[in-house]
């Protein structure tokens, strides 16, 4: 029984390492998508790009790829000053989505494809 509990220990420190380094490559990623984002903000209407800017700090805040509830969260509590109605902007993050800009890696979840922004700051 104790070397069971041995290797679930071994498991779970390898599991919080490995964790950590995913976050710390993810909010290395996050910085760089910034970036280019800045690059490619004024192809985009003002309200698009908004909206891809509040998922890119959802990103950062959250530390994975974000879902709707989560976006509308940060859109709202970034731009209050905005009246966009939550279909609007739900409309806007499935159009960045068919635009290649974001990809879905889960149902209903949300992350930046660096290399489609890559594509249009050219």
């Amino acid at each position: 029984m104790s070397d069971y509990v041995s290797l679930l220990q071994k498991r779970i420190a390898r599991l919080e390492r490995e964790n950590i380094m995913l976050k710390r490559a993810l909010l290395k990623e996050t910085a760089e998508i910034e970036r280019t984002y800045q690059d490619i903000k004024d192809k985009l209407d003002s309200l698009k790009a908004t909206v891809l800017k509040a998922i890119i700090n959802s990103i950062k805040i959250h530390q994975r790829p974000v879902n709707y509830e989560e976006i509308i969260r940060s859109f709202r509590a970034k731009y209050p000053f905005i009246k966009a109605k939550t279909e609007t902007i739900t409309r806007i993050v499935r159009k960045l989505r068919e635009e290649g800009i974001l990809f879905s890696p889960q149902q209903g979840y949300f992350y930046i494809n660096k290399e489609a922004l890559k594509g249009g700051s050219e």
